[in-house]
């Protein structure tokens, strides 16, 4: 086997290994929150994509509409007056029919839909009291964190002294940086390489959902639940480094993700719990392993993926839901340490 087919073979296998991750905190973390709502399934969506429930949720508790036409319009740009809308809904504001004009930008068309809730939104502090609101250009990244924020009661300026290095494209002096700094501290948007959020990106509805809906999640969780929340957020960080082959940067969430399992063991020792702290666990020796595989240390490399899988080995035992999981994850192992080895048994030589 030759370096560069090594290489894609990893690399097949790093992402197989993120798309079980994705399971789990599908399974393990987003299932309660979900639970009891009837599905509603997007049909321009496929029936098993990741944004189904979330959308499912929001359309179910009146917070998102489909479409005249029963899709959800996952593709079609979110506006300004829509992310108003549908975060006055989440937030459990009142809106009637009525409205203060002095609240209704000058841009706005009183007669259109979106007058109300804009001019609430306006009156209730959620939105800026400048003279125009462009309520049908598309809302940003930014723009959604601000306005998903104040409507669901963010105190995004405790996290501003979080701001410094948050992303490269984040100043820690922007008006935005708190909200970003929330963002990742629970893995609200992905943060590209590790580096980039695109501030100014604007959405689509089915973005714009899913940051809502995550957001509702970290709001009405409790204490245990907000380290459960984290937890899935450092190691969905260090999945995506690993599968950008960003490994030293991978490497600096595992301290967080070790702090945040055992605390949650400490404060709630029970079988799901038990499970996210052995996976944990796994996720260090994961990490040792691609450290040495990268150093050309292939037999450290071997040890530490046994034993991430004698650690699954006892998640397999513990948790349901997490049980399953345990089980693709230490196949993907397994076949890592297959491709160290060539056809006749013998260790690949270091390159």
């Amino acid at each position: 086997m030759n370096k560069h087919t090594q290489y894609t073979a990893h690399r097949k296998l790093f992402r197989n290994l993120w798309v079980v991750f994705l399971r789990m905190c599908t399974l393990f973390l987003l299932a309660p929150f979900v639970q009891n709502v009837e599905a509603y399934t997007a049909p321009d969506l496929p029936a098993e994509h990741t944004f189904q429930p979330m959308i499912s949720h929001l359309v179910e508790t009146g917070i998102m509409n489909p479409l005249a036409d029963g899709s959800f319009g996952a593709n079609l740009a979110m506006s300004r007056a829509s992310a108003v809308t549908a975060a006055l809904r989440a937030g459990q504001y009142w809106v009637g029919e009525d409205y203060n004009p002095a609240y209704l930008p000058s841009d706005v068309d009183p007669n259109q839909w979106y007058a109300v809730p804009i001019a609430r939104a306006r009156q209730m502090g959620i939105i800026s009291n400048g003279a125009n609101f462009r309520p049908i250009d598309t809302v940003t990244k930014a723009e959604t964190l601000a306005i998903i924020s104040k409507a669901l009661n963010v105190d995004h300026y405790k996290y501003s002294e979080y701001t410094r290095g948050i992303a490269k494209d984040v100043p820690a002096g922007s008006w935005y940086a708190g909200y970003f700094a929330f963002a990742k501290k629970y893995r609200i948007m992905h943060l590209h390489g590790g580096q980039y959020f695109y501030p100014e990106k604007p959405l689509t509805r089915a973005e714009f959902a899913v940051y809502l809906y995550r957001t509702l999640r970290v709001v009405n969780a409790g204490a245990d639940r907000l380290q459960e929340l984290e937890l899935e957020a450092q190691m969905q960080h260090f999945m995506a480094l690993v599968d950008e082959g960003k490994i030293e940067a991978a490497q600096e969430y595992i301290p967080r993700i070790l702090t945040l399992s055992d605390n949650l063991l400490a404060s709630r020792s029970d079988a799901d719990s038990l499970a996210a702290h052995t996976m944990g666990l796994a996720l260090d020796d994961f990490a040792r392993a691609l450290r040495a595989y990268n150093s050309g240390k292939r037999l450290s490399t071997v040890e530490y993926l046994h034993t991430a899988s004698v650690k699954l080995s006892r998640v397999e035992s513990t948790g349901e839901d997490m049980a399953v999981l345990a089980v693709q994850f230490n196949g993907v192992i397994e076949d890592m340490i297959a491709s160290l080895y060539l056809d006749n048994g013998t260790m690949v030589a270091t390159q």
